[in-house]
């Protein structure tokens, strides 16, 4: 009696364990129907974004007046002193130096881009490369419409533009989102004409954030992986709300093509630029007039300030805003305004939007020491104002020549501008060699000392231990920058 019992206990708890245990077939069923419908989520926020945007997208295409067809030169600027062309590039745009190319006969061109309605007054938002130089613009809303284009205002430094379209009625504006917001792995959807295949939509995600390009120095671009191609630059990139967080406006290819990194100016600095165009018909800003570079692991050794603890400043320039408020090489920039600044981009978009007729107090470390100095801003000069502040040539000296055996150096008089000493010789092998020192430029100060005559270089340079480090800067066709040679590197 006692082993039936046993019997009909085994098989009641076999039965409970078969009543609770589901099948693998059925689990994997259960995964793909939860995949499924989750698949179906996402697809249904795509769908209602670019519902939402796409109403707002405009395909844009351009007739160009006959003129000479290349890269135009720009006025004044290759007749800068290196120094200030360097700032003007860095500050002033990223304008590419380069002379006139192109065919000798004028010739009309024609182009395609994207928009997107920002006002439903008629504003349409696109780049600048799209419809500079146009005697024509003509756009297509997404219901087919066509409209004209006119009253058409650019800013080049962040390659953006505004026009109105002329006689619309009806129109939808799009939602402005905040691409500040945003971070990396977030959904993105980018709406365009690439190609002239209007008012097409692809998907991807955020992929980086604050990327530099020099076509607009000004942006600070969002990096995604979202297909953008020929014909989309002046587009929408929106998130699953439908909002514009950027403007798409460049590509990194090789062909071309796709090639799944694309770069879209924030909705930020879309909004700050728009605001001004609106108001004003131009964008102004402000400038402090300092070449700076960031604090890299190097030189924050020889500053004793932790990467990224600051901006230094690698030169400035004469009679500008922080010239007259007594900046100097070599000062380390943490605070404009009382707003922290951690890398030269920060510290460049602070000060660009920051009020012309109100003293800020710019906070520096200066030979470890804080201090803080009072600055007012002036509106950033064109580059033939910069021109005219080319310093006085200094006259020929006689030839002299000095050699460091530590550094690796040979230098002698800089007749142009007498603030250093020029490099003349490189030894194969040495310190400065090792440190990528090319002959040519101008060195200005060693662990900043300045050193404006080669016996001041001997001196100077007799003094350095290489195995704690030495900083050197040195002034070249690009500016001047401080950069670290260590012994043993």
């Amino acid at each position: 009696m006692r082993h039936s019992s046993l019997v009909v206990a085994i098989c009641a708890i076999s039965a409970i364990t078969f009543s609770v245990t589901t099948p693998p077939m059925v689990r994997a069923d259960e995964d793909t129907t939860a995949s499924v419908a989750h698949a179906h989520t996402l697809s249904r926020a795509f769908r209602q974004a670019a519902d939402r945007a796409t109403p707002a997208v405009v395909a844009i295409s351009v007739k160009m007046a006959p003129a000479m067809v290349g890269h135009p030169k720009i006025d004044g600027l290759n007749d800068l002193p290196p120094e200030i062309r360097r700032f003007f590039d860095q500050f002033g745009g990223g304008m590419q130096m380069q002379p006139f190319q192109g065919d000798s006969m004028p010739r009309q061109a024609e182009g395609t881009g994207s928009g997107v309605i920002i006002d439903p007054r008629g504003i349409v938002l696109t780049n600048n490369h799209v419809v500079q130089n146009a005697s024509e613009v003509m756009v297509q809303l997404a219901d087919g419409r066509t409209f004209k284009g006119s009253a058409i205002k650019t800013d080049r430094l962040t390659d953006l533009a505004i026009f109105t379209i002329e006689g619309a009625k009806d129109l939808t504006a799009i939602p402005i989102g905040k691409s500040n917001q945003m971070e990396i792995g977030d959904w993105v959807i980018a709406i365009g004409s690439p190609f002239e295949l209007h008012h097409t939509v692809s998907a991807g995600i955020i992929s980086g954030k604050g990327r530099s390009l020099s076509a607009a120095s000004r942006s600070q671009f969002l990096q995604t992986d979202a297909a953008i191609n020929p014909g989309n630059s002046g587009g929408p990139l929106v998130n699953l709300e439908g909002e514009l967080i950027g403007i798409n406006t460049a590509i990194a290819s090789r062909s071309g093509g796709y090639n799944g990194i694309g770069f879209a100016i924030p909705s930020e600095t879309v909004s700050w630029v728009t605001e001004q165009l609106l108001d004003e018909g131009v964008v102004q800003r402000a400038y402090l007039g300092v070449q700076i570079q960031e604090m890299t692991d190097a030189l924050g050794k020889q500053f004793n300030i932790p990467r990224r603890g600051g901006v230094i400043v690698s030169s400035v320039l004469s009679d500008s805003p922080g010239d007259v408020a007594g900046l100097i090489a070599g000062d380390v920039i943490t605070h404009f305004g009382g707003v922290p600044v951690k890398t030269p981009s920060q510290l460049q978009s602070t000060v660009e939007r920051s009020a012309m007729d109100t003293p800020h107090i710019v906070r520096v470390i200066r030979d470890g020491d804080v201090r803080e100095i009072t600055v007012s801003l002036d509106a950033l000069p064109t580059a033939r104002q910069l021109s005219a502040r080319r310093p006085p040539s200094v006259p020929a000296a006689p030839t002299e020549t000095v050699t460091s055996e530590k550094l690796g150096l040979t230098v002698g008089p800089d007749r142009e501008t007498g603030d250093g000493v020029k490099i003349l010789r490189v030894m194969p092998g040495s310190l400065a060699a090792r440190g990528g020192i090319r002959p040519g430029g101008t060195l200005q100060s060693i662990d900043r000392q300045p050193v404006v005559t080669p016996g001041k270089f001997a001196a100077v340079a007799e003094e350095i231990d290489p195995q704690k480090g030495v900083m050197l800067q040195i002034r070249t066709a690009n500016g001047s920058e401080f950069t670290v040679l260590r012994g043993g590197d």
